[in-house]
């Protein structure tokens, strides 16, 4: 017995999965088997998945990234497939991914990459296999090309330097922030106080992991 309307028992109290808080059918489902001694089970029939990106950050410390995607609509029933075996994801890059995850209450779905070459501006694609007897609208693949929202996904050598070249590049900023506010009362000052802050910024950019040395060298014989 299938119901596309009307009355339906998962054997919980959730909506999103078909059968609703209050035991009726969900749009764009159907529930099948529902009877006093067994649960309904229902089965997503509606539009196509459609998938976009939704961040891309870089895991501190790490030749590491985390690529988030928007799956739409949300469906809860993604939680209860085999995470492992849903998704198939190929880019132009040396990785292997470590972490999957869905989030139901977001809709997103979180695929840890590590990476032993550059991903950063690298195309990828990325597809997904949902369990028919849960899902029967399945996603169409996804297009798209790596650009982290924060530190690129490059591969780091001295990934204890570049950690640091990271919090170095915050303390220049309030430095040269600083030095703006200065410049209005002591112009020539703040003038030459930027340049200086500029010519350390540049020296840490082309040669971080010597210059980082150095800085930390000069520090401790002034201490």
């Amino acid at each position: 017995m299938s119901s596309s309307a009307g009355a339906c028992d998962d054997g919980n109290k959730l909506g999103g999965d078909g059968c609703s808080e209050t035991c009726q059918v969900e749009t764009y489902f159907r529930c099948y088997n529902g009877s006093a001694s067994s649960a309904s089970q229902c089965v997503y029939e509606g539009i196509p998945l459609e998938l976009t990106v939704d961040s891309v950050t870089h895991s501190d410390g790490l030749n590491q990234g985390v690529l988030t995607f928007a799956v739409s609509p949300a469906l809860l029933t993604i939680k209860d497939m085999n995470l492992s075996q849903l998704y198939s994801l190929s880019c132009d890059s040396v990785y292997s991914v470590s972490e999957v995850s869905y989030d139901s209450a977001k809709g997103t779905l979180s695929l840890t990459v590590d990476y032993s070459e550059d991903l950063e501006d690298r195309s990828c694609n990325l597809s997904l296999s949902l369990d028919p007897s849960l899902v029967r609208s399945q996603a169409s693949p996804l297009s798209f090309v790596v650009q982290s929202d924060d530190l690129p996904l490059i591969v780091v050598n001295n990934l204890s330097a570049y950690s640091t070249f990271t919090f170095i590049f915050e303390i220049l900023s309030y430095i040269v922030l600083a030095v703006f506010c200065l410049s209005f009362g002591h112009k020539l000052i703040g003038v030459e106080l930027l340049v200086c802050c500029q010519m350390a910024f540049l020296s840490l950019c082309l040669y971080p992991e010597k210059n980082l040395s150095m800085l930390f060298s000069s520090i401790k014989s002034f201490g």
